[in-house]
């Protein structure tokens, strides 16, 4: 067990002894953010919270609450979960066909908890109250901006890397520091990444925030100064991904948000903010955008896509089985690993969450809170596509377990005939 592990064990058990429902929901919420830490090394393979809080609280839910882990009430035979379970079964059964099950029984037991834990997510929004969830993104949010000062600084040589900082949240760069990036080898390194193993990775996180707070429209006010924090770690982490997947998903939110001052001021900030960085930090835009494409770090995710799509070919219906061909997207990924039908699943899976922002009418049932979540979950599939290859990555879990919660408690909301 790490030092960091032994503090967080702690602390988990002490939420159970107490009891305390919002207190363990926080906790899940926190491990989605700590991508860089593990709880133990066996055999040389880090287990992080996520997976080990997650399953506690399952269980919380199944036992100590007395609650189950029920689909949404809905006359629609395609939702959320339905899909997401139906995904996660032919994952199970591609495995088996593939003869890769027990080779992956762990990666595949990782991808059920999650799932299951966005339902337990559901039964826990019944019961929260209806402020739990913007305050526990400010809080997150603030946790995440003042750690990634702290790794900035320590990056960029500042301040030590090693001793109680790292431990607490990069244990892992220990043996991996070329995957997890505060302990980057090559000398200073000035890029925003926070408590994440890289930018790319962090960048779910942050335009996620931004587009949850920005469409809250009702504490926008309160909000602001964080959002300005959220787009300045963003921009600073240089990334490509990060910049593609914030310029679509605000072209996604000009397009079909009802909130009309809000797209205005979109709008108008994103045609300022460009030029002021085209005739002022050209070299950054050059650099993360224009010359990527020639860089070798493209030429390898080119070549990483080329292998799964020719893997693709080998197997074009069910794919060679989950986690055996990683490419630089998740689109060329699920390509070469669930095929066509798995390609098919997670499209609709997907849709049954993103839908009701193509609809205004939907929106203003499900309220400003909830449609902020799903453009939160838009702008992590964007990254997904772009150079996130995952789909059991901590970011897009975070925002699942979110609309999780609000989806509960916008059932309640349903059956007392008010709106979300």
């Amino acid at each position: 067990m790490t030092a960091f592990g032994f503090v967080w064990i702690i602390i988990l058990f002490l939420t159970l002894v107490k009891n305390n429902l919002q207190l363990l929901v926080t906790l899940v919420i926190i491990s989605t953010t700590l991508q860089s830490s593990n709880v133990f090394v066996v055999g040389g393979q880090g287990v992080g919270p996520q997976i080990i809080t997650s399953i506690v609280f399952i269980f919380y839910i199944l036992f100590s609450r007395g609650q189950s882990l029920k689909f949404n009430i809905s006359k629609s035979i395609i939702t959320s979960e339905r899909t997401l379970i139906l995904f996660i079964i032919y994952i199970v059964f591609n495995s088996i066909h593939s003869g890769t099950l027990v080779e992956n029984f762990l990666r595949i037991l990782q991808i059920l908890t999650y799932a299951l834990c966005f339902l337990a997510m559901e039964s826990a929004g019944k019961v929260l109250d209806d402020e739990f969830v913007f305050k526990t993104i400010r809080k997150v949010s603030y946790f995440v901006l003042i750690v990634g000062i702290v790794q900035v600084m320590a990056t960029t040589n500042l301040i030590p890397r090693y001793g109680f900082i790292r431990d607490l949240f990069w244990n892992d760069s220990v043996n991996n520091p070329e995957v997890v990036q505060f302990m980057w080898p090559h000398g200073s390194y000035f890029r925003f990444f926070s408590t994440y193993m890289e930018p790319s990775y962090f960048v779910g996180f942050s335009i996620g925030a931004i587009f949850y707070f920005f469409n809250y429209k009702e504490r926008l006010n309160e909000t602001r100064l964080l959002v300005l924090g959220l787009l300045l770690a963003t921009i600073i982490s240089f990334s490509s991904t990060g910049y593609v997947a914030l310029f679509i998903t605000a072209v996604m939110y000009i397009a079909f948000s009802k909130e009309g001052n809000n797209k205005i001021f979109l709008l108008v900030g994103s045609v300022i903010t460009f030029f002021i960085f085209y005739f002022s930090f050209y070299n950054i835009l050059d650099s993360v955008i224009f010359s990527k494409m020639e860089s070798g770090s493209a030429a390898a995710r080119r070549t990483w896509n080329l292998v799964a799509l020719q893997t693709f070919n080998t197997s074009p219906i069910a794919g060679i089985g989950y986690k055996n061909c990683r490419a630089s997207s998740l689109l060329y990924t699920i390509l070469a690993e669930l095929g066509i039908i798995g390609l098919i699943i997670y499209f609709i899976f997907i849709l049954s969450i993103i839908y009701p922002i193509f609809s205004k009418k939907m929106q203003s049932i499900i309220g400003s809170e909830q449609v902020g979540i799903i453009f939160a979950l838009f702008g992590v599939i964007v990254s997904q596509m772009i150079a996130v290859p995952d789909f059991d990555i901590c970011t897009f879990w975070m925002w699942m377990n979110f609309l999780g919660l609000i989806k509960g408690r916008n059932e309640v909301k349903s059956l007392n005939g008010e709106k979300g």
